[in-house]
């Protein structure tokens, strides 16, 4: 399964121009600003709030497997009861 990559500044912004200048504005260790412009949708840059680095121990991967597995039956299941609603004509 392919991770979903998140919306960059550009995508969003290209619908919004007006805050195409917005910067991350975190804190930083030297106790100023973040100057960068390459903000995510949650308003900080990949350095202060971007991506998950997944899970940290084994029982952690295992819990992310099995939610994935979960939530592709559950996919699956929804799509074979859309069908056979439509097959019935409903």
């Amino acid at each position: 399964m392919k991770a979903k990559t998140p919306v960059k500044y550009w995508d969003y912004y290209k619908r919004y121009p007006g805050e195409r200048h917005k910067r991350c504005g975190a804190k930083t260790r030297k106790g100023t600003p973040c100057m960068r412009r390459e903000i995510w949708l949650k308003g900080r840059c990949r350095n202060h709030g971007g991506l998950s680095t997944g899970p940290k121990t084994e029982e952690g991967l295992r819990r992310s497997i099995a939610a994935r597995v979960e939530g592709y039956q559950r996919f699956c299941e929804e799509r074979r009861k859309l069908k056979a609603s439509k097959e019935s004509g409903g």
